[in-house]
């Protein structure tokens, strides 16, 4: 079990992660600190500036467009590709998406139900219970 502080910026404190990106060849790779979003059911979100620097779009499916409704309700078109994230020591192959609106990383729920995640909002505090279940 492992605790994470959140992040605090602006009087708000939001829970975050620190991933380390890479394709799926695992020839590029990167490090970012990405925000939980419990209501992102894919893996990964990141900026297009992140995930081209990381040559992502080589690895895009090109039938594979989706479809997205922001917090806001903007309806966004997202890229993917197939990638590796890895979360505390151990790397797990999933989507990562990205759209041109988006500034920070966002961490979803793909990735998140591999442990049991707890979101101490008094303590500002994101703990992570268990070992990520089925290492890719």
């Amino acid at each position: 079990m492992s605790s994470e502080p959140y992040e605090k910026s602006n009087r708000l404190a939001r829970p975050v992660l620190k991933v380390t990106v890479s394709d799926p060849l695992r020839r590029s790779k990167a490090g970012f600190l990405a925000r939980v979003d419990t209501g992102f059911d894919g893996g990964l979100l990141m900026p297009l500036d992140s995930y081209v620097g990381l040559n992502l779009q080589d690895f895009e499916e090109p039938s594979a467009g989706f479809v997205a409704r922001s917090a806001q309700g903007i309806t966004v078109k997202l890229r993917s590709s197939r990638g590796f994230v890895g979360v505390q020591g151990e790397d797990f192959g999933c989507r990562i998406y990205t759209t041109p609106i988006l500034l920070r990383p966002l961490l979803g729920m793909e990735l998140l139900n591999r442990w049991k995640v707890t979101l101490d909002g008094p303590r500002e505090e994101l703990t992570l219970a268990g070992q990520g279940k089925g290492r890719d």
